[in-house]
């Protein structure tokens, strides 16, 4: 029984890491790619500067005003009889709203500081180090680092999630500075240390001599990364070493997490140019209208379809807030449901995955990540 059941569970794991490295990864990269050149070719094409301005400024406003009014909206959706088309339609125009900001941002820095080495490091550097003082290094990670399906997780507990630096809920104030760090602060720091590391990982691979070879390289080198980062956190969150208190020094917990996280981000960045590069190669280069739309509406219906349009969404819309207790940074998500059960001889075993959650009635906090469970009738 015991070697059935692992075989099952090693098999579901593995089809699970195979759907996010070649549909839901490539899904979300096309969708992004489509979008950010629907708005290259309608929004004041001849001149960029005017075009990344005023995406930019509509962009993170729009986000900011929904960000205010977020638990409101959220309770409203939530008592909605049309609840799951609702939030569908809100991932969607968040996703539009986030590509845009990214491109606007983006192609500001890149209009004033130019894509030097220089800025990239700068970038790259200025980037994270926002992110990891206000404790959201997670916020740097998409898929295929981290994923999500909405079989297994309600919409509203993953979009326009808001960093409480002022934790009263009801004042005007802070509802309005929390917004303002979330999207303007948080998100902004993550666009640029994406500019940043995407540079930097195209001037490592571009020497191949070719946009294709420089696209496989990148590729591949971005996914030996996740795949790596994969086993090690199914290591080390499996172990006791996430009983810090016992095992390791907080100081120690914090930096093993935070480096996990800062491989993980390269790894996650080198992917999505290595899918970007290739579909410039390969989708269609010769219509370029054609090729967005194709991009953004194939890539929408496939994620819509089966259920992963929660990944299409990023900072400024959403932040990965880390807790200091739990070892957060580890977790890289499931699309799939893994989970194997078996009656037969009074036996039930199941494995589930669970988010960390505190313990208060505890003098520290426990993480159940993978657990076996048995149960005699």
């Amino acid at each position: 029984m015991a070697t059935k059941y692992i075989s099952s569970l090693c098999w579901k794991k593995f089809l699970n890491l195979v759907f996010v490295l070649f549909l839901l990864t490539p899904a979300v990269v096309n969708f992004w790619r489509g979008t950010w050149y629907l708005f290259d070719l309608f929004l004041f094409p001849g001149d960029a500067v005017v075009s990344a301005i005023v995406g930019a400024t509509a962009s993170f406003g729009v986000i900011f005003m929904i960000t205010v009014i977020e638990d409101h909206l959220k309770k409203f959706l939530n008592g909605a009889k049309a609840k799951n088309a609702l939030f569908r339609v809100l991932i969607y125009l968040l996703s539009i709203l986030c590509v845009a900001s990214w491109r606007g941002l983006w192609m500001i820095v890149d209009y004033y500081t130019t894509n030097s080495s220089t800025s990239a490091g700068v970038c790259h550097g200025i980037g994270f180090f926002i992110v990891l003082m206000l404790n959201t290094p997670r916020s740097i990670i998409a898929v295929p680092g981290y994923c999500v399906s909405e079989r297994q997780t309600e919409p509203s507990e993953v979009i326009l999630t808001v960093k409480h630096c002022l934790r009263s809920k009801t004042a005007c104030y802070s509802r309005i500075w929390n917004s303002f760090v979330t999207v303007f602060i948080i998100g902004a720091g993550v666009i640029v240390y994406w500019r940043g590391t995407w540079i930097i990982v195209a001037s490592v691979t571009w020497p191949c001599g070719s946009k294709f070879k420089s696209s496989v390289l990148a590729l591949g080198l971005g996914y030996a990364v996740f795949i790596a980062c994969y086993f090690m956190s199914e290591y080390l969150l499996s172990s006791e070493l996430y009983m810090a208190h016992v095992l390791l020094l907080r100081a120690m917990q914090t930096f093993v997490e935070k480096s996990f996280v800062y491989l993980l981000g390269f790894g996650v960045v080198a992917s999505w140019q290595g899918i970007w590069h290739l579909m410039d190669v390969y989708l269609l280069p010769d219509q370029p209208i054609v090729s967005a739309l194709v991009g953004h509406f194939v890539a929408a219906g496939v994620l819509f379809l089966f259920q992963g349009s929660l990944n299409l969404l990023s900072t400024p819309a959403t932040c990965a807030i880390s807790d200091e207790l739990m070892l957060h940074g580890f977790h890289m998500g499931n699309f799939l449901k893994i989970r194997s059960e078996s009656s037969k001889a009074g036996e039930n075993y199941s494995l589930e995955y669970h988010l960390p959650e505190e313990n208060a009635n505890s003098s520290h906090a426990e993480i159940l990540y993978m657990s076996t469970i048995y149960k005699s009738n």
